[in-house]
């Protein structure tokens, strides 16, 4: 696989996470980092640096799957007796 796939597929991955649990209290932090994202996509279409684009991109990643599991974890929380 090419750095420039490997690029795509962590995008895809982030605005799939973005679509999926967008909307709620992380969604701007999200929103922030996915157009940061895009641009530095933008600029490796451009320039050609895709090692420099997955670099960063990829330090993006890690916070999109934090929300995910947040989100998963607040929707299963289990109900509380005396709470």
């Amino acid at each position: 696989m090419t750095t420039k796939e490997e690029c795509y597929q962590v995008m895809s991955k982030m605005h799939q996470i973005f679509h999926d649990c967008g909307g709620y209290e992380y969604n701007d932090d999200m929103l922030y980092n996915l157009d940061g994202a895009n641009e530095r996509y933008e600029i490796a279409k451009e320039d050609g640096d895709w090692e420099g684009c997955l670099e960063e991109i990829s330090q993006c990643l890690p916070y999109f799957v934090w929300v995910k599991k947040m989100l998963t974890l607040q929707a299963e929380e289990p109900q509380q007796i005396y709470g």
